[in-house]
């Protein structure tokens, strides 16, 4: 019973005061904002990993074969 009086409450006290919607809907946006600067920040890292990989790996292939010439 007393979970259904909470529940009606709820809508009752952002009614009688709406900046706690704004203030609500403003920490909604940080959250957002946050996990998509989050996501940004590993896309860019994980990209520039795997292009320093891939050049790293060009260069032992360039080794390699210039090894196996000169022999």
């Amino acid at each position: 019973m007393q979970k259904i009086e909470r529940e009606q409450s709820l809508p009752e006290r952002f009614a009688q005061r709406p900046e706690l919607r704004w203030d609500a809907l403003f920490n909604d946006l940080s959250l957002f904002a946050s996990l998509c600067l989050a996501r940004l920040i590993v896309r860019r890292t994980l990209r520039r990993q795997r292009q320093e990989r891939i050049e790293r790996l060009k260069h032992l292939q360039l080794a390699s074969a210039r090894d196996e010439a000169c022999e």
